[in-house]
């Protein structure tokens, strides 16, 4: 249009311009409302305030959502303190099955040191209470309430109770686990280690 009419930015006329207009084209992006205000109008900084107008249009609100940004959480209390071994501070899961043949599979179980982001890893035929690493005793497990994780921690207060009757004496807090166990349906609790489970999973399946 060679002569358009000229609209101030901030006036209510202006914006109710660009709602109507924005409405006849369909609730299309910024582009497509400018382009159309254009044949008729001329409204200074155009682009910034039709997109000052479009963000409020409650139709495209409901038609193109944005996502809520998930805030990212604290480091650990765990992960920031010391004390002087690795995997004293762990993460416990399984993962698998890796079908090996017909009738073989086999299952990963993954240790991950909270301080070092060291990984240990053993191989298992079965998913069973047994839990043996080559990393020494680690003071404290977290995992998530996998029937063999909640077995192993039962199966070890009923150990400790028995060597302290035969002893008859009391069983040092320092040979004692302390298993921690997510709360079920929260796998995001987990994340630290869920992710490190993910990439083993990407590495043996591509080797």
């Amino acid at each position: 249009m060679k002569n358009p009419i000229v609209m101030p930015r901030k006036h209510p006329v202006t914006r109710l311009v660009i709602r109507s207009t924005h409405n006849d084209v369909g609730h299309l992006g910024v582009n497509s409302t400018k382009a159309e205000l254009g044949r008729r109008f001329f409204i200074p900084k155009c682009v910034s305030t039709v997109k000052h107008e479009i963000y409020k249009c409650k139709v495209c609100w409901t038609q193109r959502p944005i996502a809520v940004q998930v805030p990212t959480a604290p480091l650990h209390v765990n992960r920031l303190q010391y004390r002087g071994f690795p995997f004293v501070m762990c993460r416990m899961d399984s993962f698998g099955p890796f079908v090996i043949s017909r009738k073989q599979e086999r299952w990963g179980l993954i240790f991950m040191c909270l301080t070092t982001r060291a990984i240990h890893i053993n191989k298992r035929r079965v998913v069973s209470a047994s839990v043996r690493t080559r990393c020494g005793k680690p003071q404290s497990i977290r995992s998530d309430q996998g029937t063999s994780f909640v077995k192993a921690a039962k199966e070890q207060d009923k150990s400790v109770k028995a060597l302290a009757e035969e002893l008859e004496c009391q069983v040092q807090d320092k040979w004692i686990i302390d298993f921690k166990f997510n709360p079920p349906g929260a796998p995001h609790w987990g994340g630290s280690w869920e992710r490190m489970v993910q990439e083993i999973k990407k590495i043996l399946m591509s080797t």
